[in-house]
């Protein structure tokens, strides 16, 4: 009683055609209306009034005989269900009249114990006592009811998951035991009333126990087997993604059969939230054929930019020309997301010219653009942005805020703009600003940078909170004005003494030439439980000694690797740097390939140690490949790449790559690229095209330049073109011995002895001399 109708009862078999079944089988007949089960559920449907009347009635034989008809209806309710299986009696009728005939009886019995106080000294509040789990147990049976209805329209797994299993069985059993030992214990003459009330409520409670978890069981094997709708799917995914539970989510999404647009949002903003691997948005989109909106757009350049693989202008254009072909190109999200994704892949044209279509431009949009141009060096665009943005303000109204603040100062920064970067501070204070700890530790950076230390230190000492970040901003500024000891002592008093900070002296120590110091300030920092990690590495390994020889890179290596630093792109870079310098290219060839996201850093550098080994066809090749897979060169990557073309020849591959960095690439030569593409030039015999292309540089000619073509022309042995770069390099760096002996040399190959003479009296001239060579035997 109380059980579930569902799962209990045989199955009825299916019509058949003429007594027949459709396989041919002979089919029983259809099975009559009233059969004995049937007639045993009716019975306990009509005992009800009887239980109820009974109940009321005064004597000593009433509680008796309430009890007897509870019991009765308990036992028929067995008996039904076991005549019904054994002798295949069930029909539609009875499968539909056996719960309803057990749940009238409890929830009738139920009414009855909470509606007439049980007179029991051991529990004066008896009614109280039993109407919370009464309304437990009728909750659930009605639940229950609605939710098996329910599920006949559904699909067999839904049939499954509502079917009776064990622990509905148990909360039956408990719940016939309470009902009856309650019912029986108002009978006066019963001996230890008190224990049977007691033992009633405490097994009531239980069997209460064992419906309300029952439910939750089913609930949860229902949710399972039910294919969501699309929109309730999208309320779930975004549920569970809220909850961090990306399982859930993704479990979710994959139960539905065709997705919905709102679906696939809800999943790609889960992943893009939550994913350990943040390009699986991307990759998850890739597979798909949906067909994205602004939101979809919006959220898979977010992920981009997370993903690291923001370096690939591949799928930043690929997403923009769906955001245009779909009418989103003018969206302020969807542009907003571009801007930071084109600024990631170095294109800053690309991204100056989507903020240059908005039609509207809130304050992410103008932060996104003048953090890019921050990050991405180009701080006069940097500052010129943020008087723009100060004059016409955002499209919402709003003003600069934090993030603007700390952009515009670092590059106030780096060009030592210090009128400008106090202006800005003083906005900062109007605007309340800096209070924010992140604006006040950039104001202290700005300053430092700038030379102006002791007012920084002034600064510093006011901030009533400072963190790794304040001290790290004081101390480089510190050591970057060559004031070593002063950022050694603020060092030790700094209460804040994060990595951040230690790396921030090492790095100074570095800089000042004090590499011998680094080790000993390493091993304090692992003496205070302060563990080196990928960045500091990154700045011992290249300058400290002990760390750039073969047995130093492979145990910063095998630290990095049990630490999981090996996949940090500093890192990584620093490793094959110093493999390559110790001679062992191959070791490095196997960092690179190790690498999961080659971004432009570790590309330069493979290509740059390949190229100083020698190896400009591999160089070439590394190139290529690294720009047909989407990551963009930078200027270093410009500069290994053409010397390897220089000294190996390749003409015409460094014509054509020094072209492209601005036609293609948008980056402007810088002074190394003209000296590496003049000293291909040159070291090929084509010494007029070489001096073409000085006269033509935007900049101004250094001795880089002009000693390319000098090398250049003592390579080729042309004495006029040889004389023409160094009477500039006379004038550029008249004590630089080797342009005077390279000189010298040029004009003995040619034969000209005494213009060879007078290179070197020219050199003796000015205080120098040619150190002579010798050979040990």
């Amino acid at each position: 009683m109380g059980s579930d109708g569902v799962g209990r009862r045989r199955r009825v078999v299916a019509p058949a055609v003429n007594g027949v079944a459709k396989d041919g089988a002979p089919q029983p007949p259809p099975p009559r209306l009233l059969t004995l089960p049937t007639v045993l559920t009716i019975g306990r449907v009509a005992a009800v009034p009887l239980l109820i009347s009974t109940f009321y009635m005064e004597g000593p034989w009433a509680a008796t005989a309430t009890t007897g008809i509870f019991l009765a209806a308990a036992v028929t309710d067995w008996l039904d269900g076991y005549i019904a299986r054994k002798m295949q009696l069930g029909t539609p009728f009875g499968a539909f009249l056996d719960p309803v005939a057990d749940k009238l009886m409890v929830a009738a019995t139920l009414v009855l114990l909470c509606t007439k106080p049980l007179e029991i000294s051991l529990l004066r509040y008896g009614p109280w006592l039993l109407t919370v789990p009464a309304i437990a147990i009728i909750g659930r049976e009605i639940t229950m009811s609605a939710v098996r209805e329910w599920a006949a329209s559904q699909n067999t797994k839904v049939l499954e998951a509502v079917a009776v299993n064990k622990l509905g069985k148990w909360k039956t059993a408990t719940q016939m035991t309470a009902l009856t030992l309650l019912l029986a214990s108002r009978d006066p003459s019963l001996p230890a009333q008190d224990a049977l009330v007691t033992s009633g409520v405490a097994l009531l409670y239980v069997s209460a126990g064992l419906a309300i978890w029952s439910l939750v069981l089913h609930a949860r094997l229902v949710a399972a087997s039910v294919t969501p709708s699309n929109f309730l799917a999208s309320k779930l995914i975004s549920l569970y993604a809220r909850a961090a539970r990306l399982h859930d989510a993704r479990g979710v999404f994959d139960s539905i059969p065709q997705p919905s647009i709102f679906a696939w949002n809800a999943i790609l903003i889960a992943l893009s939230l939550h994913s350990p691997d943040p390009s699986a948005a991307l990759r998850l989109f890739a597979s798909s054929a949906v067909s994205p909106d602004e939101i979809t757009l919006s959220t898979l350049l977010k992920s981009l930019t997370a993903s690291g693989q923001a370096c690939s202008p591949l799928v930043t254009g690929e997403l923009h020309a769906v955001a245009f072909l779909r009418g989103f190109g003018a969206h302020l999200f969807v542009s907003n997301g571009l801007i930071t994704a084109y600024a990631d892949t170095g294109d800053m044209r690309s991204a100056r010219a989507v903020f240059g279509e908005m039609p509207r431009r809130d304050v992410v949009s103008w932060n996104s653009l003048i953090s890019a141009c921050a990050r991405a060096g180009w701080y006069r665009e940097c500052l010129g942005l943020f008087q723009e943005f100060v004059r016409v303000r955002s499209s919402d109204g709003a003003g600069p805020n934090s993030v603007t603040v700390t952009s515009v100062l670092h590059a106030c920064a780096q060009l030592k703009a210090a009128d400008f970067g106090i202006s800005v501070h003083q906005l900062a204070v109007e605007s309340g600003l800096d209070m924010d700890i992140a604006v006040w530790n950039s104001i202290v950076g700005f300053y430092a940078k700038c030379g102006r230390l002791q007012y920084a230190r002034q600064l510093l000492d006011g901030m009533t909170k400072k963190d790794s970040i304040s001290y790290s901003a004081m101390i480089t500024g510190y050591m970057n004005s060559g004031h070593v000891e002063e950022g050694m002592e603020l060092f030790r008093q700094a209460n804040a003494r994060a990595i951040s900070v230690w790396n921030s002296v090492m790095a100074g120590l570095i800089q000042n030439g004090r590499q011998s110091d680094v080790l000993g300030l390493l091993q304090e920092m692992i003496t205070s439980k302060v563990l080196p990690n990928s960045a500091t590495l990154s700045i011992i390994m290249p300058s400290v000694p002990s760390f750039s020889t073969l047995l130093g890179a492979k145990q910063a290596h095998g630290y990095a690797i049990r630490n999981d630093y090996d996949q940090s792109i500093n890192l990584v870079s620093a490793l094959i740097d110093a493999y390559s310098k110790a001679g062992f290219l191959d070791a490095g060839r196997k960092v690179f390939k190790l690498t999961e996201h080659r971004g432009t850093i570790v590309w330069t550098s493979i290509i740059s140690a390949v190229a100083a080994h020698g190896e400009a066809a591999e160089a070439l090749s590394l190139f290529n490949q690294m720009v047909s897979g989407g990551t963009r060169p930078d200027t270093v990557t410009f500069t290994a790449v053409l010397s390897a073309c220089a000294h190996c020849g390749k003409v015409a591959e460094a014509r054509k790559i020094f072209y492209s960095m601005q036609a293609v690439f948008g980056i402007s030569p810088v002074i190394e690229q003209y000296a590496c593409m003049v000293s291909a030039l040159s070291r090929a015999g084509m010494l007029r095209e070489a001096v073409d292309l000085v006269n033509k540089m935007p900049l101004e000619p250094n001795a880089k330049v002009w000693g390319a073509l000098l090398n250049g022309a003592a390579v080729i042995g042309d004495v006029e073109f040889g004389r023409y770069a160094f009477d500039r390099l006379f004038i550029i760096e008249p004590r630089n011995t080797g342009n005077y002996i390279v000189m010298a040399n040029l004009y003995s190959n040619a034969g000209k002895w005494e213009e060879a003479e007078i290179i070197r009296r020219m050199l003796r001239g000015v205080g120098l001399e040619k150190v002579p060579g010798c050979t040990w035997n």
